[in-house]
């Protein structure tokens, strides 16, 4: 239930903020494990 929560909060975050005018609030490092595994999963597509 946690991680549906988290990532939930992903979504929600990079729906509402840009990083640059209105800047994340989720850690680079969520960023780069969420980018990493999507580039992943696609890769297999």
């Amino acid at each position: 239930m946690a991680i549906d929560t988290l990532f939930l909060c992903f979504i929600e975050d990079c729906q509402h903020n840009d990083g640059v005018g209105k800047p994340y609030f989720m850690g680079r490092g969520l960023m780069r494990f969420v980018e990493s595994t999507h580039k992943s999963i696609t890769d297999k597509i």
